[in-house]
């Protein structure tokens, strides 16, 4: 289960001012504080979209803020148990 949360990281994004609506698997990653791997697994499992131009493989940051909404963050977890 991967925790993130929503509102954190829309806030990153915002602090980052973001200019760019196409990120590259590193950016997310670092953005979301968790490995590239990560990142590429989420990828594989179909749960995050990617876009190509040329050979680049690029994440949409909407598609990335939609992702966070809809899984939960470790709080949301704890409370569970």
């Amino acid at each position: 289960m991967w925790c993130i949360a929503f509102k954190e990281v829309e806030r990153l994004f915002r602090a980052w001012k973001m200019d760019k609506q196409f990120l590259t698997i590193e950016h997310v990653a670092e953005i979301l504080d968790v490995s590239q791997w990560t990142v590429r697994k989420w990828i594989k499992l179909r749960l995050i979209s990617t876009y190509k131009f040329g050979g680049a493989v690029r994440l949409k940051m909407s598609d990335i803020i939609n992702f966070s909404k809809f899984t939960p963050s470790k709080d949301e977890l704890k409370a569970k148990n």
